[in-house]
């Protein structure tokens, strides 16, 4: 074991003395200051500094010297302690006795840590070493508390892929085949699509002065599904209750059937809305609203309709809005070409043309195909715009926004106002609790309608604290990931032209002369052309 070298002091007829002990196994040597400190902390004045320095420099030729004329007070060897803030560990540093004063023993020292309140992970084997071998001056740990272990929250594992994206086929012409995009992920009756994974609770640890310390609360998971699905007996496991498709959108599982339109949308059929996906045959026509929960698949030509999915849309042969057409998707939207329409989406948009549209993408807009063509009109994506061309040789104004998803900076906007109030509301029932325990205290018990009242404000608080804690967790998800977007990119795989301006958050660019193959990014504060 390490032993730092120490001091004794002794006194003689004509005065007092320190003798000094050197260290052994790598410990350290003591020195003057240590001296002059411990004659402070005793009280002892009649001493000269600079005589104890001065006799530190002739150290190795006399190992003992005086300090002073006077002879100091014989007093017994003690301990000084130092706890952890924290509450988990404790050392010690024994200190030996002045003159003929008492030696430290263990039953001292563990009176001392009584007294102190520690009970908890003393190490008596070190604390035995310590005394009865006489080292001093040496720091060493004497109780350690155990530290909780971290449960695990539960988890939800989705046995479906919830990650479907339309890939449509480029043909050897150039041209985009929307026709077998794969977009439905298939069920069947009785089949397990979802499972969850149970929580893993925590182990309490301990400080040195007794306290439980628990661990970190672990979180629950519940299934979140729309009709056609029901949960096990042991509440684990979610399952089909018919053949047809499951999708994820968010955190919520969606299996149905399909509601098939063979003809038009339009008076024949009057407007449609349904939980779940539709695929329609023919054409949605103007006037006429096409709404699902889920996704939308039209084999024809969308003109200047509503088209609302919580899923993906897909439009075979593309979108004519007339200035009318309003098109929005919680996934993906993929068609051959938009004209004359406002199209936004939680995804990517994927499309061989956009023409004098208003488009915004959670994502990605991608503009590819044969044409690929993005000319007039404002086009806003979270992460990247890549087309052939955007804008065109007569100059007409184009407008690309990339780097912020709109919904997302709108949802923390929201969620900013709903966390104040709720923490004065929080505030304001934690108040109304503690004044009433405060008086059931003072009073020995509340009459029924004051206990009524508590017995509500707890209920109330209890709602509210697991409303604020998911909030928060939102908020907090929300904020970091608007703040880690730095990847925004706007690409051009042949021209782009004047007349085009390029938004990055805050920062504006405006295409002053032709460029081709490049692609745009923002570094620092600046907007810079960089090569594909």
């Amino acid at each position: 074991m390490v032993k730092n070298g120490y001091f004794i002091i002794s006194m003689k007829q004509d005065g007092t003395y320190v003798s000094i002990v050197e260290p052994q196994e790598g410990g350290k040597r003591t020195n003057a200051e240590e001296i002059i400190e411990y004659l402070n902390s005793r009280r002892f004045e009649d001493f000269n500094k600079d005589d104890i320095r001065a006799a530190f420099k002739n150290i190795n030729t006399a190992s003992c010297f005086k300090i002073s004329d006077t002879a100091m007070n014989s007093s017994a060897a003690f301990c000084v302690y130092n706890i952890d803030k924290n509450k988990m560990s404790a050392e010690a540093i024994l200190y030996p006795p002045v003159g003929n004063g008492s030696l430290m023993t263990v039953s001292e020292m563990k009176g001392d840590l009584m007294a102190k309140g520690i009970t908890y992970g003393v190490d008596d084997a070190i604390i035995k070493e310590i005394v009865e071998n006489k080292i001093y001056n040496t720091p060493f740990v004497f109780a350690r508390g155990t530290e909780p272990v971290q449960g695990k929250d539960a988890s939800i594992e989705y046995l479906f892929n919830t990650k479907q994206v339309a890939k449509p086929k480029i043909n050897s012409d150039g041209t985009v085949d929307y026709h077998e995009l794969d977009l439905i992920t298939k069920v069947s009756a009785e089949q397990v699509v979802a499972r969850i994974i149970p929580v893993v609770k925590g182990t309490p640890g301990k400080n040195i002065m007794g306290a439980e310390l628990p661990p970190e609360r672990v979180t629950k998971k519940n299934f979140k599904f729309s009709r056609n699905a029901y949960i096990s007996e042991d509440g684990l496991s979610l399952i089909s209750k018919v053949n047809g498709h499951v999708t994820l959108e968010g955190d919520k599982i969606f299996i149905s059937d399909i509601y098939d339109v063979p003809v038009d949308v339009d008076n024949t059929t009057g407007d449609i809305s349904y939980e779940g996906n539709i695929i329609v045959h023919g054409n949605v026509r103007a006037g006429f609203t096409l709404k699902a929960s889920g996704d939308i698949t039209i084999m024809g030509v969308v003109e200047g309709a509503n088209v609302d999915a919580g899923g993906n849309v897909m439009v075979n042969r593309g979108i004519q809005g007339m200035n009318k057409a309003v098109v929005h998707a919680g996934g993906d939207i993929t068609t051959k070409f938009v004209e004359n329409a406002t199209v936004s989406c939680g995804g990517s948009i994927e499309t061989d043309s956009l023409l004098h549209c208003s488009t915004s993408a959670g994502d990605k807009i991608n503009v590819s195909g044969k044409n690929g063509l993005l000319v007039g009109g404002t086009a806003r994506a979270g992460s990247t715009v890549t087309a052939k061309q955007i804008g065109n040789n007569m100059g007409t104004v184009t407008n690309v926004y990339v780097g912020v998803d709109p919904a997302l900076r709108k949802r923390v906007k929201e969620l900013a106002a709903e966390i104040t109030k709720a923490n004065s509301d929080r505030t304001k029932l934690r108040q109304v609790v503690a004044a009433l325990r405060k008086k059931m205290e003072l009073e020995g018990k509340l009459d029924s309608q004051k206990q009524e009242m508590l017995q509500t404000s707890m209920k109330n608080l209890i709602m509210l604290e697991q409303s604020f804690r998911k909030m928060t967790e939102e908020y907090n998800a929300g904020k970091q990931a608007l703040s880690e977007n730095v990847e925004a990119r706007v690409k051009i795989t042949d021209c782009i032209y004047p007349g085009t301006k390029l938004s990055f958050g805050d920062t504006e660019y405006r295409i002053k002369d032709k460029a081709v193959y490049c692609q745009y990014a923002k570094q620092g504060a600046d907007v810079v052309m960089l090569p594909l």
